[in-house]
């Protein structure tokens, strides 16, 4: 999906550190942050009041880099229809069928 001039700015004015993005200081209006946030949010990112940060589950300066060089970014859960197993979930089912170390089971619906 496309992204607009005004928020690639914003992203690139943003700072990575890992997996934290924090936003330009001054505070955007409403519709430039939820603009913002969607992407952000699309990408994998949560925002984190105690950071005052998007977290994300690993280093976000590639993916950002990549969003600034194309003007596009992936929304992989609705690109690819793939909406990942919880682990703490996946261990519960694994333990309701009794499922043993030396077993192997297929479960191929891509939850992983």
């Amino acid at each position: 999906m496309k992204i607009g001039n005004d928020v690639a700015d914003i992203l690139a004015n943003s700072e990575v550190a890992g997996n934290k993005l924090y936003l330009p200081d001054g505070q955007l209006d409403r519709k430039m942050y939820m603009a913002v946030n969607k992407i952000l949010v699309a990408i994998g990112g949560k925002w984190n009041r105690k950071e005052k940060a998007h977290l994300f589950g690993g280093p976000v300066d590639a993916v950002l880099e990549e969003i600034l060089l194309t003007g596009q970014y992936i929304n992989a859960k609705t690109e690819y229809q793939f909406f990942e197993t919880p682990e703490d979930l996946a261990r519960r089912l694994v333990d309701m069928a009794d499922i043993q170390e030396w077993e192997t089971c297929l479960e191929p619906s891509a939850g992983q």
